[in-house]
């Protein structure tokens, strides 16, 4: 993977921001920071690459018997914050949720993870961990309780060297906190955005969209790379798939009245 990344890709990105769950959000002050938009709906499990190729989503864990969110929302005013409808929308999983950004120049960046809890309210309780290029940052995280209520924002800073072009965080439920508040189900990760940049130039947005044209040397390099990258996660997403839809197979045989 390394190997083929440094061979395909030679004209990197710095930044990225996408706003998780929620459409293309853009802030103009100080300087222009767009947030993707991120609601393709990736079924019980599943992987979507960017339109832009830059990065790609992953899912898995959702009950394939029972209609389970993978996006939530809420219309209440979240205080606290200057950019406040990112923390309106979140992508959640009831197992693990994967982004990989494609194509980043080799050096230091800075990622901010952005999270309000908009779901679960006290006595319920959500915890999961967080993995940033294979390393635990952060093991039963609560949202809540790091942001000081139920729909307030919180954010995590993250510093990372980039040195095979891919970054990828990885938020995970670890069977702890409760399952059913205020409905079944309501657990695992949740994130209301990501934003990565380099440490000196933390106003970077990502690059715009270029008009409709025949496409450069450089975009079939990122396709390259996008392209294996989500080759990879269709892998693990369809073994984790079979794994999981084999253990509610034997879960309802078991138990047929469950």
């Amino acid at each position: 993977m390394k190997e083929c990344n440094r061979k395909y890709y030679t004209n990197a990105i710095t930044s990225f921001a996408v706003n998780c769950g929620g459409k293309q959000t853009i802030y103009s002050d100080p300087l222009p920071i767009t947030f993707d938009d991120d609601t393709t709906d990736l079924g019980a499990a599943g992987f979507h690459v960017n339109t832009s190729m830059q990065w790609v989503v992953s899912h898995v864990g959702s009950d394939p018997f029972r209609e389970s969110p993978r996006f939530v929302n809420t219309s209440q005013v979240i205080l606290g914050t200057d950019m406040p409808e990112l923390y309106q929308t979140a992508r959640t999983s009831r197992s693990a949720l994967w982004y990989y950004i494609v194509g980043l120049s080799t050096g230091k960046y800075t990622v901010q993870l952005f999270f309000a809890e908009i779901v679960i309210e006290k006595p319920g309780k959500r915890l999961f961990n967080i993995d940033i290029q294979d390393r635990n940052i952060k093991t039963d995280f609560d949202i809540t309780k790091e942001a000081g209520g139920f729909r307030r924002p919180t954010n995590i800073t993250y510093e990372v060297t980039v040195v095979n072009s891919v970054l990828k965080i990885h938020l995970h439920w670890n069977g702890r906190g409760t399952c059913c508040i205020p409905y079944e189900g309501a657990y695992g990760p949740l994130v209301s955005a990501i934003r990565v940049f380099r440490p000196e130039s933390p106003n970077n947005s990502p690059p715009p969209a270029r008009p409709v044209s025949a496409p450069s040397n450089d975009d079939k390099r990122r396709g390259v790379v996008a392209g294996i990258a989500a080759l990879c996660i269709a892998a693990a997403v369809i073994s984790s798939s079979v794994v999981y839809l084999w253990w509610k197979w034997v879960a309802l045989v078991k138990h047929p009245n469950a």
